[in-house]
C-alpha cells in the first residue's frame, strides 16, 4: 500500500479505533465513522496524528480499470499497489488471476519443471519484456522466462497484452508480459519503504525470511531521480510424493483380460512400469536488485539507466524409492486384478527390481539485464532510443547415488481403496530402510553450464497529427544479437550388472592418479570380485543419517514405504563433487565436453510501421490503430558432429526465415460508459526449446541409427481475431466479455527419417551412406477458440461497513481443436475463473481469493507408455484458496498477514482415467507473518 498525507486531523488512539472496528465489524453495518465519531469526544489525552489516505485494493483495481480502457490493444493491467498483496509465491501466481492466464504449480522431479516456471495464455507460450526489452530466461534451453526468480516489489505494473500492436516486440504467440519497473520521477517525495515477512510453512515445518527493501528520491528540483530496490527470499520447502515416472505401459501375454487394447489380436492390460514413492527437500535462495536513475536534462529530454539483477539458487533433494519389472511373466497366478478400463490394478510379481535412489540438483541461476534509454518531444515530435544487455547463466550439476537390492523381491502392489497406492516388499518380512540388503548400483555426476545473453539496441519516432482521420504516425527499428551456450557432461559410475563392469562403465579414479578406471572399494570387493552391501562403513558419510522425516505423507492411508535408504551429500551442495565424489572416486578430470557443447547465435532484425486514427462514425467515436511488423532472423548453430573414425568435429549450420506480422485494432464507444473492441494480428514464436536447433549429429556408423537437430525450424504462427464488449458502469465497477480465436501452425514434433544421405559417413550395416534419423520438424496445427468474461465492483453504494466490500472474479473457457499435435503441448484448461473478495476501509485492507482451473493434459516429468493408444496424461481439476490481510497502525507501519493454499490442494495426474494414478504431490500451506515500513 501506498501513503500519502493529508492536512492533520485528530484521531483517538489507533487500538481503541481498531477495537471499535472490529467490533462494528462482527455486528456488521456499523459505520467506520460512527466508530471514530464515538471514540472521539473531547476528552483530553487524543492523540494528534496525520489522516492515513491508503491506496489499497480499491485503488489499485481502480487504476487498472483506467488503463484497460485506454489501452491500445487487448490488454490486462496489474497496477503496484495490486502486485504482491496476494500472497503469492512469485509473480507468475500473481498473473494467473488474469483471465486467460494459466500456470503449472507441479514441483516436479526435474530441473525442467518447476512451479510458476511456465505462464501461458490461452493455452500458448508468452514472451517476457522489462522495461521494453525482452526477458531471455537465466540459462535455460527454453524461450520461456522463470518467474520465479523475481520479486515483485520492484515493480509498478505488469501489463498481460493477448493482441498484437506492430510496435510491440515479437515473441508471443499467446501474448506478452510486459514488467515495468518504477520511475523516480513519478514519487512525489523521499521515499522508503521496507518490508519484512516470516513464512512458516506447515509441511516443512520451516519459518522463513523475506524481505525487501526501496529507496526513491529527487533531486535538482526535481530533473534527477533516483530509485533503488532490492528483495531476499530463503525458501524451504517440503514435498511426499508418488509417481510412475516411466508411466502406465500396455502389457502382453495377460490372457483371460478381456482387452486388447493394441488390436493385435492377443489379450493384455495396461499396468504401471514402476512405482516410485519420493521425499523432496527444496531449499531456495532468491535475490533481486533493481536500479534506476532518470536524468531530465530538458524539458523535452529524458535519459534513464535502469539495471536489473537476479539470482536464484537451489538446492532440490530427492530421496526416492523405486520398484519396476511388473509383467505377465512374473505376475504371481491369481494375483492380478483388472478393472473395466482394462488397468492392472493389483498385483503380486515376482523378482522384482528394487532401488533406492538418492538425487541432489543444484542451479545457480543469475541475471542481469542493464540499459540506457533516451526520449525526446516536442509538441509534434517524439524519438525514443533504446540500447540494453541481457546475460543469464545457469551452474547446474545433477547428482544420483543409487542402490539396489542385493537380491529381487516379491513385491504386491494394489491401488484401490485409497489414495496413493499399497506397495509391500515379501509380504513386509523385507525393510527397504536397511542398508545390509542393498549393493551400490550407480553414481552419477552430470554437471551442466548454461549461458545466454542478448544486446539489443532499438529506435522508435513517432508525428502527432494536429487533426483529420490520422492521429500519429509511428516507426522504428529494432536489432538483436543473442547466444546460447550448453555444456553437458557426464560422469557415470555405473556398477552394472556384475561387479566386473564397474571398471568399464565409467566414473571411477584411480586414487593413485594414473588416470586408470578401476573398481571403486565401496563397490566391489577386489579379494571376492563381489558387490560390498550398501552397510560398508566407507559410505556412513552418505548413509549414516538414516531417513530425514517420520511422517512421510503424513495423513495418508496405504501400506508403502514410511523411509528407505537416504543419500545426504554433505559437502556435496555445490560444483565441486565434495564429499560425494571422493567417497566414489569421482574426478572432473575424467569429463568429456566436447561431445555435448553447443552454440547457437541468433540475430533479428525487425521493423514497424503504425498509423493510429481516431473519428466518429455517425454519433459513434472510434479509435485504433493498424500497421505491419516484418521481422528476419538469422540462426547459426554450432556443434561436434560424428564423424567416420567415431571422432568428433565441429560444424555449423545456418538458416533463416522472414516473417510478416499485420495488425490491427479498432475501438468504438458505443455509449459513455460501452466499449467495443476489435483486434486481428498475427503473432509468432521462435522454436521455444533450444535444444531443437543444435546441429549436432549423433550416429552409429554400426546400426545406421542416430538423432540431429534443425536449424531450419521455423517459427509457431498464430493468426488470431478478438472481439469484446466491455461496459464500465462505475468508478470502480467493470463488466467485460471477450470472445477469441487462434489459427496456430508450425508446432515442432519429433520425426524419423529413412534413406537420409549423409555423404562424410558410411553405414555399417548396409555399406552405404543412407542412415535413419530421428529429429524435430515443424509439423501440425491447431484451432483455439474461447471465451473470456470480468467483473469487477466496489460496493459503495451499501451503508455502513458494507461500502468497503468489493469482488473481483473472471471466468475463461478455452476449446482446442487438432488432429495433428499433442494436445499435452498445450498444458490447456478448458475453463478457469478466479474469484476474489476484498474489504478496504483505508486502514484495514483484507483479500480472500479463490483459484480454479479444469482437468488439463499435461506431460510433467517422465513418459507416457499409452498415449500412442489415445490415453493422455490428465490434471485433475483443482483450485487454491489464499488470504491475506494489511492493518495499517500507523501512517507509517502496517502489520501483514497472509496464508497460502489454505485448503492445502494437492497435484493428482492421470494416465487417461483416475484408476491409473501417475502422479500425486503434496501441497503445502504457508503462513507469512510480517511489518511494512514506509517514510
Amino acid at each position: 500500500m501506498n501513503l500519502q498525507k493529508t492536512p492533520p486531523r485528530a484521531l483517538p488512539s489507533q487500538w481503541a479505533v481498531g477495537v471499535l472496528c472490529a467490533y462494528a465489524w462482527i455486528l456488521g453495518g456499523f459505520p467506520v465513522a460512527q466508530a471514530q465519531d464515538a471514540a472521539n469526544g473531547d476528552a483530553d489525552g487524543l492523540v494528534y496524528l496525520e489522516e492515513v489516505l491508503v491506496t489499497g485494493t480499491r485503488t489499485a483495481l481502480r487504476s487498472g480499470i483506467d488503463a484497460k480502457r485506454a489501452a491500445d490493444n487487448f490488454s490486462d493491467v496489474i497496477k503496484a499497489e495490486d502486485i504482491g498483496e496476494l500472497p503469492d509465491a512469485n509473480l507468475a501466481e500473481s498473473l494467473q488471476r488474469i483471465t486467460g492466464v494459466q500456470i503449472v504449480r507441479d514441483n516436479a522431479a526435474s530441473r525442467e519443471q518447476q512451479s510458476g516456471q511456465v505462464v501461458n495464455i490461452r493455452g500458448l507460450p508468452t514472451l517476457a519484456v522489462l522495461n521494453g526489452r525482452t526477458m531471455l530466461p537465466g540459462g535455460t534451453a527454453s524461450r520461456d522466462f522463470d518467474f520465479r526468480s523475481l520479486a515483485s516489489e520492484g515493480f509498478s505494473e505488469l501489463v498481460i497484452s493477448k493482441s498484437p500492436t506492430a510496435d510491440r516486440i515479437e515473441g508471443g504467440v499467446g501474448g506478452t508480459i510486459e514488467l515495468n519497473t518504477r520511475n523516480p520521477l513519478e514519487f512525489e517525495q523521499r521515499t522508503l519503504s521496507f518490508t519484512g515477512t516470516a513464512a512458516r510453512l506447515g509441511y516443512a515445518e520451516t519459518t522463513n525470511p523475506d524481505l525487501s527493501a526501496l529507496y526513491a528520491d529527487k533531486f535538482a528540483d526535481g530533473r534527477v531521480g533516483v530509485v533503488v530496490s532490492g528483495s531476499y527470499q530463503d525458501l524451504d520447502t517440503r514435498t511426499d510424493a508418488y509417481t510412475a515416472r516411466g508411466g502406465w505401459t500396455l502389457g502382453q501375454g495377460f490372457a483371460g483380460s478381456g482387452f486388447d487394447t493394441d488390436n493385435d489380436g492377443t489379450e493384455d492390460a495396461i499396468l504401471p512400469s514402476d512405482i516410485r514413492y519420493w521425499y523432496q527437500n527444496d531449499k531456495r535462495e532468491r535475490l533481486g536488485l533493481n536500479g534506476t536513475f532518470v536524468l531530465a536534462a530538458s524539458d523535452n529530454l529524458n535519459l534513464t539507466v535502469d539495471v536489473n539483477y537476479a539470482k536464484f539458487d537451489r538446492d532440490f533433494y530427492n530421496g526416492v524409492f523405486r520398484t519396476a519389472g511388473f509383467s505377465a511373466a512374473n505376475a504371481v497366478p491369481g494375483s492380478t486384478v483388472i478393472d473395466s478400463d482394462g488397468s492392472l490394478v493389483a498385483g503380486s510379481f515376482n523378482n522384482v527390481l528394487v532401488q533406492s535412489d538418492g538425487r541432489l540438483e543444484v542451479d545457480d541461476v543469475e541475471t542481469i539485464v542493464y540499459g540506457f534509454k533516451a526520449d525526446w518531444s516536442n509538441d509534434r515530435w517524439s524519438l525514443s532510443f533504446d540500447v540494453a544487455r541481457m546475460e543469464g547463466s545457469n551452474d547446474g550439476r545433477q547428482l544420483i547415488n543409487r542402490y539396489r537390492l542385493l537380491n529381487g523381491a516379491n513385491v504386491t502392489y494394489d491401488f484401490r481403496g485409497q489414495t496413493l497406492p499399497s506397495v509391500v516388499l515379501d509380504g513386509g518380512a523385507t525393510n527397504p530402510a536397511d542398508r545390509s540388503l542393498y549393493r551400490p548400483d550407480l553414481a552419477f555426476n552430470n554437471p551442466e553450464y548454461f549461458d545466454n545473453s542478448e544486446t539489443s539496441s532499438r529506435l522508435d519516432v513517432a508525428y502527432d497529427f494536429a487533426e483529420g482521420f490520422l492521429t500519429r504516425a509511428s516507426a522504428g527499428l529494432r536489432y538483436t544479437n543473442s547466444g546460447y551456450e550448453r555444456m553437458w557432461f557426464l560422469q557415470n559410475g555405473g556398477a552394472g550388472g556384475s561387479c566386473a563392469n564397474s571398471t568399464a562403465t565409467g566414473g571411477f579414479w584411480d586414487p593413485a592418479g594414473t588416470g586408470l578406471l578401476v573398481a571403486s572399494p565401496v563397490v566391489c570387493d577386489p579379494a571376492t570380485g563381489q558387490f560390498l552391501p550398501a552397510s560398508n562403513s566407507a559410505l556412513d558419510p552418505l548413509l549414516g543419517g538414516g531417513f530425514p522425516v517420520g511422517d512421510f505423507f503424513s495423513g495418508k492411508d496405504g501400506a508403502f514405504p514410511r523411509a528407505w535408504v537416504y543419500t545426504d551429500y554433505p559437502g556435496g551442495n555445490g560444483n565441486g563433487p565434495g564429499a560425494y565424489g571422493d567417497v566414489y572416486r569421482l574426478s572432473p578430470s575424467a569429463f568429456e565436453w566436447r561431445d555435448w557443447h553447443t552454440d547457437i547465435d541468433e540475430e533479428t532484425l525487425a521493423g514497424y510501421a503504425r498509423l493510429d486514427f481516431g473519428s466518429e462514425v455517425g454519433d459513434v467515436p472510434i479509435r485504433g490503430n493498424f500497421g505491419v511488423r516484418v521481422v528476419r532472423t538469422d540462426v547459426g548453430s554450432t556443434s561436434y558432429q560424428t564423424q567416420q573414425d567415431g571422432g568428433l568435429a565441429l560444424e555449423k549450420e545456418k538458416s533463416d526465415y522472414t516473417n510478416v506480422l499485420p495488425s490491427l485494432t479498432v475501438i468504438a464507444d458505443l455509449q459513455e460508459d460501452l466499449l467495443l473492441r476489435f483486434a486481428a494480428g498475427r503473432t509468432m514464436r521462435r522454436p521455444g526449446d533450444l535444444n531443437d536447433l543444435r546441429s549436432r549429429l549423433a550416429v552409429e556408423t554400426s546400426s545406421g541409427l542416430g538423432t540431429n537437430g534443425n536449424v531450419a525450424l521455423k517459427p509457431l504462427v498464430a493468426t488470431q481475431v478478438d472481439l469484446g464488449l466491455e461496459w464500465y458502469f462505475a468508478e470502480d465497477g467493470l463488466l467485460s466479455g471477450t470472445v477469441f480465436y487462434k489459427d496456430v501452425k508450425d508446432f515442432v514434433s519429433r520425426e524419423t527419417e529413412t534413406n537420409v544421405e549423409i555423404p562424410r559417413l558410411t553405414n555399417l550395416d548396409n555399406n552405404t551412406s543412407l542412415f535413419t534419423i530421428t529429429r524435430p520438424v515443424n509439423t501440425g496445427t491447431a484451432d483455439i477458440v474461447g471465451f473470456e468474461i470480468s467483473y469487477q465492483q466496489a460496493f459503495t453504494q451499501l451503508p455502513g461497513l458494507f461500502k468497503n466490500l468489493g469482488v473481483f472474479a473472471n471466468f475463461t473457457f478455452t476449446d482446442l481443436d487438432t488432429d495433428t499435435v499433442a494436445i499435452q503441448d498445450f498444458v490447456l484448461s478448458k475453463r478457469v475463473y478466479n474469484l476474489v473478495g476484498y474489504y478496504d476501509d483505508g486502514r484495514l485492507d483484507a483479500r480472500l481469493a479463490w483459484n480454479w482451473r479444469s482437468k488439463y493434459a499435461y506431460g510433467g516429468d517422465g513418459a507416457n507408455g499409452i498415449q500412442a493408444f489415445g490415453f493422455d496424461e490428465v490434471v485433475k481439476a483443482s483450485g487454491q484458496l489464499d488470504f491475506s490481510l494489511n492493518y495499517a497502525i500507523t501512517e507509517n507501519f502496517d502489520l501483514l498477514f497472509e496464508v497460502f493454499n489454505i485448503t492445502e490442494s494437492d497435484f493428482e495426474r492421470y494416465a487417461g482415467v483416475s484408476s491409473r494414478l501417475r502422479e500425486f504431490r503434496t501441497g503445502e500451506r504457508r503462513f507469512n507473518f510480517g511489518v511494512r515500513a514506509t517514510f
